[in-house]
This record gives structure tokens, C-alpha cells and sequence, in this order.
């Protein structure tokens, strides 16, 4: 890890822009009726595959373990992290301290972290299992909730699966916040994207892919993923992360769906494309298919 503190003429460099996914995350605009369900859930398997597949899910829950500890905390309490349905009122903005030095004017944190690999016994080998590099930045009124970085063909294993990451990541903590605190990144949650290519290994075969992939993490560990509909509009997929394991043999899902004016709770089946949603607020609402 690298740390750069500033004095006076330090400038920060400037984050990238999540603004649009963000507002994508807080307010779809698509709709789920009897009339496209079942296109709906064409988009939802399609969302699952290439979701499970590159969602570096297990990495970033790793990047938000090492920014809190950066900032003091335990990467391994989450005493303080809210059960579902709790709001989160304090989200710890103010001045930080980075590795017990305090933020008076601005600091920019570089974090290194070499891949896992795809060996059972871990190695710590850069050149054969990659690297993961993120930028964050900070000034006197806290974290400024976007960070941002590089996977150099960073190979995780992912449900018995071999992947490899190449690509640019995005990590936006909250949502409008324009701070948060470092030791309070589990408290708020995250939304995450990722630019890049995915190498699949199925055997021997090895599949490449382009991949756009973005998913918002709740502080109770429950995923939301958007699923970009036909005419241009989109709904949000609320699953378990379990759900987003890449070649998931088990065919029945059940998870939200966030639509324009309604949330509703669907069992799919993602084989043979069939399934029930019921509106959450009316249980006379039901579509099946």
C-alpha cells in the first residue's frame, strides 16, 4: 500500500463519474406485467449468467475490508453493520486518520493486492495469478466515495469455476453522500462496476468475453443487479450472492424484482423460463407464466 499525503498545493485527482448508474440503482424505470414477463425473465438469466461469471464479488468484499483497516477498524467486525431494514444515519464523514496519521488537508491511499490464483494451495506469485490495484482519495471532510482501479488478469476461483479478470473497476460507497468514513464502509454498502474481459476455464476449454457488469451490495449481504430490459428501460434483480455462482446447476431461483412502481417476489425457473411474481404490497397481484 502507498500513501501520499498533501500539503499545500496538493491536488487530488478526480474520481471517475457514477452518477447515472447510481440514480440507475435508486430509481428503474421498467416495468414487469403479464405482457413481458416472460422477456423479463429472458433478461434475468442472461443478467445471472454473465453476473455470476465475472462479478468480482469476493474481491471487493476484500477491498472494503482493507480500507476499513486502513482507516483503523477490523477487517473482521461487522458488530456495527445494520440487519435488514435498518437505516444508516451516520456514515462516519469527518476527519480520518490513514494508518494513524490524520487527514488534515488530503491524501491519496494506493492499495496493491495479488490475486488469489486458481491453486487449492495459495501461492503469492503476481506474474501468474495478477493483480488488483484501486486508488482512493480523501480529504479533511472524509472518504470521497468513489474509488477506482485495475484488474491485471486477476485470477479468483469462483464456485469451483477458474476466472480471470482484465478490465477497469469502479466502487461507489452510498449513494448521494458526498463523504463517508473509512470505518464505515460495511455500515452503507457499495455498488460496483466493472469495463473488461472474462476468461472462463471449463475443463481445458478456456472461453474470453467482452464483460459490462455492475451490482450493488447491501450492508446485509443481499445483491442487486440491473437487468437492462429490450426498450431500453431496466428493473433491479434482488438476489442471495449465493444466486450469482457462475454454472449454478440449480434451475429455481427466488428473488426480488424491483420495477418502475412495484416489487415483486418471483420463483423462477431459469431452465424452462416459467415462474410466478407476486406484488409485495398486493398479494392479489400475481403474474404466472
Amino acid at each position: 500500500m502507498a500513501l501520499l499525503v498533501g500539503c499545500d498545493g496538493f491536488e487530488l485527482p478526480e474520481p471517475p463519474d457514477m452518477t447515472q448508474l447510481v440514480k440507475d440503482y435508486q430509481h428503474p424505470d421498467g416495468e414487469l406485467d403479464s405482457e413481458n414477463v416472460e422477456q423479463v425473465a429472458t433478461e434475468i438469466k442472461g443478467s445471472i449468467e454473465e453476473t455470476g461469471t465475472a462479478a468480482p464479488i469476493e474481491l471487493t468484499d476484500m477491498l472494503v475490508g482493507d480500507l476499513e483497516t486502513v482507516g483503523g477498524g477490523s477487517a473482521d467486525d461487522d458488530s456495527d453493520a445494520p440487519t435488514d431494514g435498518d437505516e444508516v444515519e451516520d456514515v462516519g464523514a469527518g476527519e480520518q486518520s490513514v494508518l494513524g496519521n490524520k487527514i488534515d488537508l488530503g491524501a491519496r491511499v494506493k492499495l496493491h493486492r495479488i490475486c488469489r490464483g486458481w491453486e487449492d494451495e495459495k501461492r503469492i506469485d503476481a506474474d501468474e495469478n495478477g493483480t488488483f490495484d484501486v486508488t482512493a482519495t480523501l480529504d479533511r471532510r472524509g472518504l470521497i466515495p468513489t474509488v477506482w482501479g485495475r484488474l491485471d488478469h486477476c485470477r479468483v476461483k469462483r464456485g469451483g469455476m477458474n476466472i480471470e479478470l482484465t478490465g477497469d473497476i469502479r466502487v461507489r460507497f452510498g449513494t448521494t453522500e458526498p463523504r463517508v468514513g473509512l470505518r464505515s464502509l460495511k455500515r452503507i454498502g457499495y455498488l460496483v462496476e466493472l469495463d473488461g474481459t472474462v476468461r472462463a476455464m471449463r475443463g481445458d476449454d478456456a472461453e474470453e468475453v467482452d464483460a459490462h457488469v455492475s451490482f450493488q451490495v447491501f450492508p446485509d449481504g443481499t445483491v442487486r443487479v440491473k437487468v437492462q430490459l429490450p426498450d431500453e428501460t431496466h428493473v433491479l434483480l434482488v438476489v442471495d450472492p449465493l444466486a450469482l455462482r457462475p454454472a449454478r446447476s440449480e434451475p429455481m431461483l427466488d428473488a426480488g424484482v424491483v420495477a418502475r412502481d412495484k416489487t415483486w417476489a418471483c420463483t423462477l425457473n431459469l431452465v424452462e423460463l416459467n415462474g410466478r411474481c407476486a406484488d409485495e404490497v398486493s398479494t392479489d397481484s400475481v403474474v404466472q407464466w
